[in-house]
């Protein structure tokens, strides 16, 4: 015979049962309907496949011998710096490798950098507003919205701190 602890205990086991039951199936998600082919052609579409537009291979391009330009390499020479009137693209290329302070919302990236007396860097603004950029030492500069300005790291060796509208944002450690 059941007695009423047993009853209650099964009761509650089934109950516990029911309402695990009911969260597992209104949680899993339904399979939905089978994603269609990105690739195949809609109903009633005259797209041409993919596979059959035809491309030109670079063999089959002609480059007129006079397009081509050559500059012979010389080891012992340095690339030249971009002119403060450089294009934004140019001064990432000189620039970007390591020698480049962006500042978004005045907090710069990196927070610090090594780099010897006189060595030029480039600080970036990716704010939608001008912002002024000073290195200690009086070295101010206004960078115009999504603009930039090579600077030039101190004559005298030691730690510079770099501030965005007076707010810290950075330091160079400057070494002979």
């Amino acid at each position: 015979m059941i007695t009423k602890e047993r009853l209650t205990i099964i009761i509650t086991f089934i109950a516990v049962a029911l309402i695990i039951g009911g969260i597992i199936f209104f949680t899993v998600p339904k399979e939905s309907a089978p994603a269609q082919d990105i690739n195949a052609p809609a109903e009633n579409s005259e797209a041409t496949p993919i596979e059959t537009i035809a491309t030109p291979s670079i063999d089959t391009v002609a480059t007129p011998s006079s397009a081509i330009k050559t500059t012979p390499k010389n080891p012992t020479t340095k690339t030249p710096l971009p002119s403060p009137a450089a294009t934004y693209q140019e001064a990432l290329k000189t620039y970007a490798p390591g020698r480049m302070f962006q500042f978004a919302n005045c907090h710069s990236t990196p927070g610090s950098m090594v780099m010897t007396t006189g060595t030029k860097f480039m600080l970036d603004n990716r704010d939608s507003v001008a912002r002024t950029i000073a290195i200690e030492g009086n070295q101010s500069y206004s960078v115009s919205a999504y603009g930039f300005k090579i600077a030039t790291a101190p004559a005298k060796a030691g730690t510079y701190y770099i501030t965005c509208d007076k707010g810290g944002a950075a330091s160079i450690n400057v070494q002979k």
